[in-house]
């Protein structure tokens, strides 16, 4: 069975609301997970691995999970500090 998926989604609205989706829905978010690969075969359990999501679509921009303590129970942010901290869903 193949691995992907087709959707197609139409969306209505005046030429303001639909610039203003088209800028929520491409908002790029970056995570952090505690735990990476260095070098093939070598985990290092402390590491940060951060990844910039950069789509033209996100749905995690309208619809944020609601048990956020178990979904990003491995995932951490990085303040302006340098502090860890969970990432904030967008609102």
């Amino acid at each position: 069975m193949p691995n992907w998926v087709d959707t197609i989604m139409t969306i209505h609205g005046n030429s303001d609301d639909l610039r203003s989706f088209m800028e929520k829905a491409a908002r790029p978010y970056t995570t952090y997970f505690k735990g990476q690969f260095i070098e093939p075969g070598v985990w290092d359990k402390d590491a940060i691995d951060e990844k910039v999501h950069d789509e033209p679509l996100s749905f995690m921009n309208f619809v944020s999970p609601t048990n956020t303590e178990t979904y990003y129970q491995n995932q951490l942010e990085l303040s302006h500090g340098g502090v860890p901290a969970k990432r904030t869903p967008v609102s």
